[in-house]
């Protein structure tokens, strides 16, 4: 027999074995803790969308799947991921290869290595436009009907993690991506997790995907040391309300207030607070959103600053009598400008401050009507300014 032929015999036999062995290895781990419980809930949201320069499709909408379980203990095998997108921007074509392009993330590109020879977990297996604006992305374990075992299989954790990283050929970069979870053809899908006993099972994807996908919040500081709380949604599944919750110093969130949620929608959906409570120098808030069923999950932490050394002018409009009053601990001289609106100056004194809360007294009377810049500038050196309109009476 040549020597060739002995190698390709010797390359063939080897591979059996280590077939052989690679199924021996999953079969043993089939009977790893069968008294485990697999985790029911999986979550999905869409992140970090932004334009970029593709190699292949040029300008680009990039935008990352997220996915994670509600416990611990759970091992994706196969799935599907909708989402919608807006035509007017990507085109009614958008599964075809010269439009769509996608990366796999931590959950999909793990190899197993046996025997120095080394197997993907998972494949992609179906990236099809379903409505014209709805496209699907399906994912198959390449174990998951001969070796259904948490072994071979990757755990999802239990905070959002990369599933996908998708990019989509811009028609017409100036209207709307229209990117969201498309819930309503997910609903009545499968998706399939493992346990840890090694059991490939089958859950609605009603389960699949996030109660709430909040698409923005944020906190605008106002006038009169208030705070405004937006945020808007993409899609509701059952959800009943949310909970404002805000925290000080201590890192301990009390409730605020609360208001309706829309229940299931898959349209955008706005919302708004008002928060004229007391506040401290860093505000902290945050949304605890409560489905129907009394589950929760919590938003991202957001936070307002405030000088609590800060100047307060009134009246504005004022007829002659300005008052400046600054709200906190100073000692020492402070200088007072006034300036129109052209910079001119108007005014320029001098006040010495030993006490918290004092006030100072600036006559305006001999003032044109218009408006007016009043600066402070602390013995610190920190500048603080006001606008304020004189009148007559």
């Amino acid at each position: 027999m040549s020597k060739a032929k002995v190698e390709a015999k010797r390359s063939l036999n080897l591979n059996r074995k280590n077939m052989k062995n690679l199924y021996l290895f999953i079969s043993f781990s089939l009977l790893f803790a069968l008294n485990n419980v697999m985790a029911q809930t999986v979550f999905y949201e869409i992140a970090n969308e932004h334009i970029v320069a593709h190699p292949t499709l040029g300008s680009a909408t990039s935008f990352d799947v997220m996915m994670s379980a509600d416990q611990t203990g759970t091992f994706h095998s196969r799935g599907q991921i909708y989402f919608n997108y807006n035509a007017s921007r990507f085109g009614t074509t958008v599964n075809l290869s010269n439009n769509i392009a996608y990366v796999p993330g931590p959950l999909l590109n793990e190899q197993l290595n046996f025997g120095g020879q080394f197997y993907n977990k998972y494949s992609t297996i179906n990236v099809a436009d379903n409505k014209e604006t709805v496209v699907v992305f399906t994912w198959l374990s390449n174990f998951l009907n001969a070796l259904p075992s948490p072994s071979i299989h990757t755990a999802v954790p239990t905070t959002p993690t990369l599933l996908y990283t998708i990019f989509l050929k811009n028609q017409n970069a100036a209207v709307p991506s229209g990117i969201t979870l498309a819930t309503q053809n997910m609903i009545g899908q499968q998706f399939y997790l493992t346990n840890v006993g090694g059991t490939a099972t089958e859950i609605p994807y009603a389960n699949g995907f996030l109660p709430v996908e909040l698409l923005d919040f944020h906190a605008d500081k106002l006038d009169g040391r208030r705070v405004e709380l937006n945020w808007a949604t993409a899609t509701e599944l059952n959800n009943d309300h949310f909970v404002i919750e805000k925290s000080f110093k201590d890192g301990s969130f009390f409730p605020l207030g609360k208001v309706k949620g829309a229940g299931t929608t898959d349209e955008v959906q706005t919302y708004q607070f008002l928060d004229a409570s007391s506040m401290d120098a860093v505000n902290y808030y945050r949304l605890k959103q409560v489905d129907i069923d009394g589950s929760v999950k919590y938003s991202n932490v957001v936070n307002v600053h405030f000088d609590l050394n800060q100047m307060v002018v009134y009246p504005s409009p004022s007829n002659g009598t300005v008052f400046v009053k600054y709200m906190g601990e100073i000692t020492g001289d402070a200088k007072i400008k006034v300036t129109d609106m052209s910079g001119k100056l108007i005014m320029a004194t001098q006040h010495h401050f030993a006490a918290s809360n004092e006030t100072m007294t600036l006559d305006f009377s001999s003032f044109a009507d218009g408006m007016y810049m009043v600066q402070l500038t602390r013995p610190s050196g920190s500048v603080e300014t006001h606008r304020v309109v004189k009148l007559k009476k």
